[in-house]
C-alpha cells in the first residue's frame, strides 16, 4: 500500500525555462525486501524529492529539454541498519534538436542506482508496469522521458547486491521525401553489478520507413550490438505499423487503433550462446477519449545482467490506463519475461494496479499494489 503526497514548487525563470521541486512521501509494506529466499518483511517510509528542469525555445509550449533527478530516502521500521538516503537514485534527461523541418536529433540518458533492497516502489525503476508499448517506427516525443529496455529495467531486481546502470541513446531522423524517412540509432548501455561485474554494450543501427497510403509504415532495419568480452550480435528485421501515420515530429494514431509487427533474424557472431535465432515484435495500442490500452510480445537475442553469454529474451506485456475525472485516474499492468542463456535461465513476472486522486491542485494521494515473482 502506498500513500503519496506531492508538493510542487515551480519558478518560471522566463518564458522558455521552468524549474521545479516535487516531494513524494509514502508508506510501503514489502513482504520480501531483498527479493530472495530469505523473504524478509518490513514497513518502509520513503521520501523522494524530484528536481525537474524544462527548456522550450521562443513561444514553443512543448519543451525541447527535459531533465529530472530523484534521490530517495528509505526508513525501515524493523531493519534500521538498511535506512539510507541516495542509495536509490534516478536521473533522466531528454533533448530534441531540430536542425530543419526534415531533420531531427533526440538524445536521451537514463541513470539508475539501486541498493541491496528491492522495494516494489522506488525511484530506481522497480515499479508497477503501467507503460504503453511502443512500435518500431515511433520516434521519442518532446517533453517525455524514454523508458529503458526491459532487460535493463529489471537489472536491479534480479541481481543481488547494489547496482548502477546507465543508458545513453541518440536517435536521428531524416525525412528524405514526404513519405520516406530514415532513422539512425546509437546506444551505450552500462551495467555495474556488485556481484556480476561491469558490462558495457554499444549498439548502432538504422531503419528505413515508407509511409504507404497513410495507413502503413513499412519498415526495415539493421542493428549491431558490441558487448563485453567481444560479443557481437547482428539483428535484421522488417515489418509494418498499421493505422499509425508516421510524422517526423510526432506520432498520429488514425483513427484510434495501431497494430504493429516486425520479424527478422539475429546472428551471434562472437561468444557462447545461440548462433542464429528468429526475432520479432507485435504490439496493439487502442485509444479511447479517456483511456488507453496496450499489449505487446517480443523476442530478441540480447545481452545484459552482467552475463558473459548472449541469450534469447521473450517478453509479454499489457497495460491499461484510464482517467475517470480530472482528479481521479487509475491503471493496471503486467509483464512476463523469459531469458535463456548458457549462464542463466530466468523467468520474471510482474503485475500491479494503482489509483491516484488529486484532492487539491498541488497534492495527490496514490494507492498501489505490486506483485513480483
Amino acid at each position: 500500500m502506498l500513500l503519496c503526497g506531492e508538493l510542487a514548487l515551480v519558478r518560471n525563470v522566463n518564458a522558455a525555462v521552468a524549474a521545479g521541486l516535487t516531494v513524494t512521501t509514502g508508506e510501503v509494506y514489502d513482504d520480501n525486501i531483498f527479493f530472495d529466499n530469505t523473504q524478509k518483511r518490513d514497513f518502509i517510509t520513503y521520501v523522494i524529492p524530484t528536481f525537474t528542469f524544462y527548456y522550450a525555445p521562443g513561444s514553443q509550449r512543448v519543451p525541447d529539454l527535459s531533465a529530472r533527478l530523484s534521490p530517495e530516502a528509505q526508513l525501515f521500521a524493523q531493519h534500521g541498519s538498511l535506512s539510507n538516503f541516495g542509495k536509490n537514485t534516478a536521473f533522466d534527461v531528454n533533448y530534441i534538436y531540430r536542425f530543419s523541418p526534415n531533420v531531427e536529433l533526440n538524445v536521451t540518458d537514463t541513470l539508475r542506482r539501486g541498493s541491496d533492497t528491492k522495494i516494489a516502489f522506488s525511484s530506481g525503476g522497480v515499479d508497477t508496469p503501467f507503460l504503453i508499448p511502443t512500435t518500431p517506427t515511433m520516434f521519442p516525443a518532446a517533453g517525455t522521458f524514454v523508458p529503458v529496455p526491459f532487460m535493463q529495467s529489471i537489472t536491479a531486481l534480479v541481481s543481488s547486491g547494489s547496482s548502477v546502470s546507465n543508458q545513453l541513446v541518440l536517435n536521428g531522423a531524416y525525412r528524405i521525401a514526404p513519405n520516406f524517412t530514415v532513422t539512425g540509432l546509437y546506444a551505450n548501455s552500462i551495467s555495474d553489478l556488485s556481484t556480476n561485474g561491469t558490462e558495457i554494450d554499444h549498439t548502432v543501427g538504422a531503419r528505413f520507413i515508407y509511409n504507404w497510403r497513410q495507413e502503413h509504415n513499412l519498415h526495415a532495419g539493421y542493428a549491431a550490438t558490441f558487448g563485453s568480452d567481444g560479443k557481437i550480435i547482428h539483428q535484421f528485421d522488417f515489418g509494418d505499423d498499421y493505422f499509425s501515420s508516421y510524422r517526423l515530429l510526432n506520432i498520429k494514431l488514425d483513427p484510434t487503433l495501431t497494430i504493429a509487427g516486425a520479424g527478422g533474424v539475429s546472428f551471434n557472431q562472437v561468444g557462447n550462446g545461440p548462433g542464429v535465432t528468429g526475432n520479432g515484435r507485435i504490439a496493439l495500442i487502442k485509444l479511447w477519449p479517456t483511456a488507453v490500452f496496450g499489449i505487446s510480445a517480443s523476442r530478441e537475442l540480447t545481452t545484459g545482467l552482467g552475463l558473459s553469454n548472449a541469450g534469447n529474451s521473450t517478453d509479454f506485456g499489457a497495460s491499461f490506463n484510464i482517467r475517470f475525472t480530472q482528479r481521479l485516474m487509475a491503471g493496471l499492468g503486467t509483464d512476463y519475461n523469459l531469458f535463456d542463456s548458457k549462464d542463466l535461465d530466468l523467468k520474471v513476472f510482474r503485475a500491479g494496479a494503482g489509483v491516484e486522486y488529486w484532492p487539491l491542485g498541488w497534492i495527490s494521494t496514490t494507492l498501489k499494489y505490486s506483485y513480483r515473482w
